[in-house]
């Protein structure tokens, strides 16, 4: 044991090295070197590590505080924290003692990075007006009909998978892609015989084995019944036809390099080598280009609009983290961007609004099936949800949800269910064909709770 040479710590240092980000390894490097460059022309050519925390600490701000491209435009503000941040992975691994980022030693140059930034926004930057932008259904479609996606030859074929898999799967559209093995995407049977694949996760970023945060459950795509020619059953099936056998093994690349040399008629669409990783990540802004989509489409594009589709359909925040993998529901405000007819829909709200009085309540309610009143009426105390008020006496509300119709005499009253009343006596009056009035006395206290089921809960 004493042989052992414990300061010894290369191999450990390169094993760890090699577990993190290609990308972060990358921007840290580049970084490290733009500030070592500058550091030089202060005449300091001691290494960051070696310089004391009062000296780094005001080297760090006057770095910072000019910093702007190579063609002497400025930076995004989060790009200033970015560098800020490669400065402090870069000590880290260098074992300094002292954290940038958190120690009282540093607060000058962390002062100097929130002045930068603020100082940026004054300037109209930070709105990220180059940000990707989801597509819409008409362009979705578009790729389609002009053969961008499909099982035609080897190119759209593999941009097809590309796409449902990112979509469907909510994998991210290039680092995740990239990482995908041909085993990771497992086509099944369930009882009845019908088949769909099941994608089961390896290393994610959200997930890199240091946490216990897993998925609830393994992403699956399912026949297109309604869409045959969409279907990405019947296109994973072409793409596995069409790959050599050596890969289809469960290590094997998901995504193979086109064999663009192959014998007429040949099945063999695909080489066995992976497919490169510009390609992979290009494919959307390569499909953009090619049929002139408007706006700033990339890869994180059909990622967004996996989000931005389901967010607008109403289903529940809390089960799209589940499919796109995001660690908590705030993340998806990043996706909740009101659609362009959403926004057309509260530009006309507003130039055309309803006459609304005190005593009337225009209400737009979803539709809802036939509900029976229960037999108990516990006392309500949480806020209603979104399908229910807070009213105050003399106030007037309106809710922004679309236009839908209603089914039957009783789903007014179902608005309210759960709804806590405060003052006297409120007409409420439902404009959508139907007109419905009914006084709500808080004397009496009167509760009525509606329920989707039979049973009481």
């Amino acid at each position: 044991m004493n042989d052992f040479e414990f300061n010894d710590r290369q191999q450990l240092d390169d094993y760890i090295q090699s577990k993190q980000s290609t990308a972060t390894q990358r921007k840290t490097a580049n970084d490290i070197n733009r500030f070592r460059t500058w550091l030089a022309t202060q005449n300091c050519h001691e290494p960051p590590e070696n310089i004391s925390p009062a000296q780094l600490d005001i080297l760090i701000g006057h770095f910072i505080m000019p910093l702007k491209k190579a063609d002497d435009s400025n930076y995004e503000p989060d790009t200033i924290t970015s560098f800020h941040r490669s400065i402090e992975r870069y000590l880290t691994n260098k074992n300094y003692k002292y954290n940038i980022l958190t120690n009282p030693l540093f607060r000058t140059s962390r002062a100097v990075v929130a002045a930068k930034r603020k100082e940026l926004k004054q300037q109209g930057l930070g709105n990220r007006p180059q940000k990707a932008e989801a597509l819409t259904t008409d362009e979705e479609n578009l790729l389609w009909e002009t053969a961008q996606l499909g099982p035609h030859d080897p190119v759209t074929l593999i941009r097809t998978m590309w796409f449902f898999n990112t979509k469907l799967f909510g994998l991210r559209g290039s680092d995740e892609n990239r990482k995908l093995h041909w085993g990771d995407v497992c086509l099944k049977c369930d009882e009845n015989g019908e088949e769909y694949l099941e994608f089961n996760e390896r290393q994610t970023k959200t997930r890199d084995g240091n946490t216990g945060y897993t998925r609830p459950f393994q992403p699956k795509m399912f026949p297109n019944k309604i869409s045959p020619h969409k279907c990405p059953i019947m296109h994973y099936r072409e793409y596995q036809k069409h790959r050599p056998a050596e890969t289809l093994s469960n290590d094997s690349p998901f995504y193979l390099a086109v064999c663009h040399n192959r014998a007429p008629g040949s099945q063999l669409w695909y080489k066995k080598q992976p497919l490169g990783e510009n390609s992979l990540r290009t494919m959307m802004k390569n499909m953009a280009n090619a049929i002139s989509l408007p706006g700033k489409k990339t890869n994180h594009s059909v990622r967004k609009t996996m989000c931005t589709n389901l967010l607008h359909a109403g289903i529940a925040p809390t089960n799209i983290v589940q499919l796109s993998g995001h660690k908590n529901v705030a993340s998806l405000n990043n996706y909740a961007t009101a659609s362009r007819n959403q926004q057309q829909l509260m530009c006309n709200i507003l130039m055309n609004p309803t006459p609304i009085t005190s005593d009337t309540v225009p209400v737009n309610y979803t539709s809802r099936s036939p509900l029976k009143p229960l037999n108990k009426s516990p006392l309500i105390k949480q806020p209603c949800t979104a399908n229910s008020h807070t009213l105050s006496a003399h106030s007037s509300v309106y809710s922004a949800v679309e236009h839908t119709t209603m089914n039957t005499a009783t789903d007014p009253p179902t608005l309210f269910a759960g709804a806590v009343f405060h003052g006297g006596v409120f007409n409420i009056t439902v404009h959508d064909g139907l007109q419905t009035s009914q006084n709500i006395n808080k004397q009496k206290r009167r509760r009525i709770i509606y329920s989707d089921s039979d049973s009481s809960q």
